[in-house]
Order: C-alpha cells, then structure tokens, then sequence
C-alpha cells in the first residue's frame, strides 16, 4: 500500500472521481485512486468518521512493510544506541 499524503488539490472534485452508491451501500473507486495506493480486489479499506466527512485509508496487509521509512531520516533509538556504544568502546581502549 502506498502512503497517503495529503495534498491542496487531495480534496478537489473532479467528474472523474464521482461516484455512485448502489442500494446494497457498494460504490466503485475511481481507477487513478486504486492505482496510486494499492487498492486491488480483496484489499482492505478502513473506513474512519471525521465527524466532517468519511476518510477511507487502504490498510496494509505486512504491517511492518507499510511502516518502513516513516521515521524517515530521523535518527532511531537503535542507532542512537549504536552510536553510543561505539563512543563509550573508544573511551574504555587503553592508550585513548
């Protein structure tokens, strides 16, 4: 699944991205849309009340997939760590 990132033209209308509600609640999403987050047949969708409207955000099937790269150059606890380490090893040799 891709991530989504929210742009101006993200909440823009077009004809294109109209659709509709069958009585039994189905509608289709819109090609461009399925084609840049993911979204195939059997996906997953989540369906969240703003309280101003409906957001549906793809959910991931490998959750720890989805997740890489969100800390994006953030330094994390694990390099901090090994960063760390590396000083407090230089400091211990004998000589320094």
């Amino acid at each position: 699944m891709a991530k989504i990132r929210e742009t101006p033209a993200a909440y823009a209308t077009t004809p294109d991205r109209l659709t509709i509600v069958t009585q039994r609640g189905q509608t289709t999403i819109p090609h461009e849309l399925r084609q840049r987050y993911g979204v195939q047949a059997k996906s997953r969708l989540r369906w969240i009340d703003t309280g101003r409207g409906m957001l549906v955000v793809p959910v991931s099937d490998d959750p720890i997939k989805a997740a890489r790269g969100m800390l994006g150059n953030k330094d994390t606890s694990t390099q901090a760590f090994l960063v760390a380490k590396r000083e407090e090893l230089q400091l211990e040799e004998p000589g320094k």
